[in-house]
């Protein structure tokens, strides 16, 4: 087969099996009695980094910025790829549609940038090729990326592996035992207990317990042991934020506000999905633990006394506990100047019916149900929507069958590591294979979907039956000596008030994460300035002074390739800063 300058032709795949690539020859030469083309790569949608959503023709490649020296023995064959503005229209004769490819785009892969090719700057046939116009016009078709097929198959695996990239790898701390001074009940305390998740906690940790409708609660662990039954529990005191208590009228509170609850309560530790922080002010404004965002960082000066309903002065400080050696410590920020906390005003509540709080546990595969679960009361007969969040997916239920195995064949390996192998796994498997797993999921789900349809009956019936046999209100005849604890309000405050207790959440504005960022601007609050940032350190700013950066992360774009009467691109970018905070400001660097 003859090959001429302006040919595209079939190049072998560097895998096997893969599809051959696509080459435009642009010279013809001898090396070493070899004869070898010289070409320019076409790449297919494949071969390049795209968004998901983005959209091509059904044969359609992108010209490349890579060109190769190719051996003959590697060329397979011939192929022709036509301007967008061709194709439509014409066709290369001799060649059969399959080897007839479209191009419109030029990519660059090392900076993995696109740019559409300008009418004017295609190629135009050599001579040897003639075109001829088609029968019958072309429609024009685009196709979605082969990445939004496999994202979409792959979904729960790549969620998993992305979680896994985001979360730094640390080693599980042991379970601390604990010497109740006092106590000979059988049961075994612990200082320090890890539950799966993993989530390691202590004696003094607040956390968040699940509630209804992803309605977390706060909590403080005073006390953890395991029972008779090998079920791990804590005991502390609740906390509630001004969201979750009456309404006070005219009171003010801090943006991340919680008062210590007058009861304590007893749950199932696994009824625990995360942690937070309740600092009393003084470390509130002076610090920060690192490992919670600050979402979850709280502020406390106040109680609150359940059998009054009033929000009461806090006496001294919250409990401090001293744990042992062995114990994880946290790791705290200290703040270079203290912050002063706003208070804000609550809007107007909107009166909206709330439902208890219910223990639950659904989300671990691996763990039996918290037995400390109640059924929520609703005030009126609705049908309860089956979660979908909740479902099960064929891959965890491959997931459920091969990590135990996988970490006694990988012994000391950690967490995510195991996952990673599952995950590999999983894509080794046959579609049959995944199917087996598909057909197990949709019969678990379709089973789990009937019993909660059965629950929310029953429930719908034992409310119906709780209302007709109310018995009359009796008449209090003083504050009651034993006030309900968090979950039972929540149920009493449901359906039982001509007017409900709990309102409707305010939209909360977005508060920045505990980042860099964050600590810079709360650090930078000044009273005595008007401004945050350091201008002499901006307006004093030299190339000599400051450090530079890898200069192929510059943005060298800017410059076009002209760097003027500048030697470096270097030195373009600075004068480039100088000029435009001139422009920006009127302001002239004096030297």
């Amino acid at each position: 087969m003859q090959y001429n300058v302006g040919d595209f032709v079939y190049v072998s795949a560097a895998e096997v099996g893969g599809d051959p690539q696509i080459y435009m020859v642009e010279r013809l030469f001898e090396k070493n009695g070899t004869n070898n083309i010289w070409g320019g790569q076409f790449f297919r949608q494949r071969e390049t980094f795209h968004v998901p959503t983005r959209t091509f023709f059904e044969k359609e490649v992108m010209r490349g910025d890579l060109h190769s020296s190719i051996p003959i023995s590697s060329v397979l064959g011939k192929c022709y790829v036509m301007p967008v503005k061709d194709y439509q229209k014409f066709k290369p004769v001799g060649f059969e549609e399959k080897d007839i490819f479209v191009c419109e785009w030029r990519y660059t892969s090392k900076i993995r940038n696109w740019k559409k090719i300008k009418p004017t700057a295609f190629w135009e046939p050599p001579s040897h090729i003639k075109m001829a116009v088609r029968e019958k016009p072309l429609e024009p078709k685009r196709v979605a990326s082969v990445f939004k097929d496999r994202i979409e198959k792959h979904k729960e695996e790549i969620e998993e592996l992305e979680l896994l990239e985001k979360t730094v790898e640390e080693d599980i701390p042991g379970n601390l035992k604990w010497v109740k001074e006092g106590e000979d009940d059988g049961m075994v305390y612990w200082e320090q207990y890890t539950i799966p998740g993993p989530i390691t906690l202590r004696r003094g940790d607040h956390v968040l317990v699940r509630g209804e409708n992803n309605r977390n609660m706060i909590a403080q662990i005073d006390t953890m042991w395991t029972g008779q039954d090998n079920m791990a529990y804590f005991h502390g005191p609740w906390f509630v934020t001004p969201v979750e208590i009456p309404s006070q009228v005219g009171r003010t509170f801090f943006k991340a506000e919680a008062f210590l609850s007058s009861i304590s309560d007893s749950n199932p530790l696994l009824s625990v999905v995360g942690k937070c922080s309740v600092l009393d002010m003084t470390d509130y404004c002076s610090l920060r633990p690192t490992m919670h965002v600050e979402n979850d960082v709280y502020c406390c000066e106040s109680l609150f006394d359940e059998g009054k309903r009033l929000i009461m002065p806090l006496n001294g400080s919250l409990k401090k506990y001293q744990l042992s050696a062995p114990v994880q410590k946290d790791e705290v920020y200290m703040f270079k100047r203290t912050i002063t906390p706003e208070k804000e005003t609550l809007p107007p509540p909107t009166p909206r019916t709330v439902s208890s709080p219910m223990l639950e546990n659904e989300d671990s595969m691996d763990a039996p149900p918290s037995v400390g679960s109640v059924e929520s009361a609703s005030p009126a007969p609705m049908k309860k929507k089956f979660d979908r969040k909740k479902l099960v997916t064929a891959y965890i239920l491959f997931s459920a069958d091969v990590r135990k195995i996988t970490m006694d064949e990988n012994p000391g390996v950690k967490f995510g590591e195991i996952s990673r192998i599952v995950a590999e796994r999983w894509r080794q498997m046959t579609d049959a294979d995944k199917q087996v797993y598909a057909e197990r999921a949709k019969k678990v789900n379709e089973e789990k979907e009937k019993e909660e349809i059965r629950k929310e009956a029953e429930r719908i019936r034992m409310e119906e039956e709780r209302k007709r046999n109310q018995p009359p209100p009796v008449p209090s005849p003083g504050p009651v000596n034993a006030p309900p604890s968090p979950l039972a309000r929540a149920r009493h405050d449901s359906g039982l008030k001509s007017e409900p207790l709990f309102h409707s959440v305010p939209p909360r504005p977005q508060r920045l994460l505990h980042s860099e960022a964050y600590i810079k601007y709360i650090e930078g609050l000044n009273k005595d300035s008007k401004s945050m940032c350091n201008w002499d350190r901006q307006l004093n700013a030299s190339q000599e002074i400051v450090r530079t950066p890898d200069e192929s992360k510059l943005p060298v774009s800017w410059l076009a390739g002209n760097t003027g009467e500048h030697a470096t691109s270097m030195e373009a970018l600075w004068a480039l800063r100088d000029f435009m905070l001139q422009e920006a400001l009127g302001v002239v660097k004096i030297m």
